[in-house]
Order: structure tokens, then C-alpha cells, then sequence
């Protein structure tokens, strides 16, 4: 055996032995073990930046309504860098759907791959699967995982934050065909504005698949 293969050979013992090691203390396992997920809930306070944060936190203090501690902090648990595909600042359409598909996207883009602009693209871009829909982790729960799935918001139901969860268009401007394909989905629930939006082809699908469809009725809703 030459030096160069003991080496290889040496080395790749020592980082098994190290990733064995690591999982342990004194033999035992050092993490505790941790229960299945049964249910997400991600909330997405949509436009909300770490400085609207800190002002609020300011706000509170120097007002004296209250300390340092802010309704939403129990559960306020990550931050997420976003940004367009071709620009650092993005608005609500292609920053939720980056963070539903993993794919940047341009202004107004609805979870579909952007259309490459090579002087501006910040990531990489294939020119070749422009405007093709990207599944979100909504819909992949749903249809791979067959959990059951939903949305509550205080917008419009097609609104582009809703809207990157479950369709998929070039613009966010388009409620007709994102509230078309937000309706076939068959969300398990959906809560929301929009009651102008919902169409008679919508309400006979509903009524087609036995779906609760209350506009307008708070006591049905309750």
C-alpha cells in the first residue's frame, strides 16, 4: 500500500470514527429523541421586516405599553433572506413563493419559474423552463403526503401571499385565474376576504364536492 492510499484510507476512518463519537457522550446518546410532526403552522406576517419588528419593540418601550416582550415573539422562530430573482428587493408575490418552492422569482411572479434576465439575475437561471409552474410544499403535502391542508388570511383569498401557497401565474394582478385555481385545489380549509371574487363556476364545484361554502354569515361560521 503506497502512502497517498493509506493517507486516503486513514482519513476517511478518522471522520467516520469522529461522526460516530460525535453522536455520543460517555456511550450515550446525547439528543433526545424527537416525536413525529403532526402539524404545521406556518404564520407569515407578509411585509413584515426585522426594522418594523424593532420599532414595534421601541414603540411599546418608550410608550410604556408594555416591555420588551411582543405578542408575536413566542412564536417569532426563524427569519428568511429574501429577494427577487433579477432584483435585491422583492415584493410579497416572488419572495412567498421562494420560500414555498425554493426558487427566486421576478415582481409579481406566482410560484413559476421566472424567465431568465441575464444582466440582472441574481441566481442562476435555465432560459428553458421559463413560466413553468413549481410545486409549493402545500401542495406537496398534499398530494405526496396526503395531509390535509389549508389557509387563513385577512386578505383577499387570492392574494399573492395566499395565492404562492396554492396557484401559480405570471402575475399576482390576476385574480380570475389564480382564484379559479385556488378554488380546485380543494383546500381542506380556507378562511378569508374576497366574497366578490368567488364565481358561480366556483360555488357549483363546491357544491359538487360537498365543500361548505359560508359568504357573508358569521353565525355559520361560528
Amino acid at each position: 500500500m503506497n502512502t497517498r492510499k493509506f493517507t486516503l484510507i486513514l482519513l476517511s476512518v478518522l471522520c467516520i470514527t469522529t461522526t460516530l463519537v460525535a453522536q455520543t457522550y460517555n456511550g450515550n446518546s446525547y439528543r433526545k429523541p424527537v416525536a413525529p410532526t403532526r402539524n404545521i403552522i406556518l404564520m407569515m406576517p407578509d411585509g413584515t421586516s426585522i426594522g418594523v419588528v424593532s420599532a414595534a419593540r421601541w414603540y411599546q418601550i418608550y410608550n410604556g405599553s408594555g416591555g420588551e416582550i411582543l405578542a408575536i415573539d413566542p412564536y417569532f422562530c426563524g427569519t428568511v433572506k429574501t429577494f427577487s430573482s433579477n432584483a435585491p428587493i422583492g415584493d410579497s408575490a416572488p419572495t412567498t413563493s421562494a420560500y414555498m418552492t425554493g426558487m427566486p422569482q421576478q415582481t409579481g411572479n406566482v410560484c413559476i419559474y421566472p424567465p431568465a434576465d441575464p444582466e440582472n439575475d441574481l441566481v442562476e437561471v435555465d432560459p428553458a423552463m421559463a413560466y413553468q409552474p413549481l410545486a409549493t410544499i402545500l401542495e406537496a403535502n398534499r398530494i405526496e403526503k396526503g395531509r390535509s391542508t389549508g389557509l387563513v388570511v385577512t386578505v383577499e383569498f387570492p392574494h399573492a401571499t395566499p395565492a404562492d401557497c396554492a396557484a401559480h401565474h405570471y402575475s399576482r394582478r390576476n385574480y380570475s385565474a389564480i382564484g379559479s385555481q385556488m378554488a380546485y385545489q380543494n383546500l381542506d380549509v380556507m378562511f378569508g376576504g374576497g366574497v366578490s371574487l368567488v364565481t358561480d363556476d366556483m360555488r357549483e364545484h363546491f357544491s359538487n364536492r360537498e365543500i361548505a361554502y359560508y359568504a357573508n354569515d358569521i353565525e355559520s361560521f361560528r
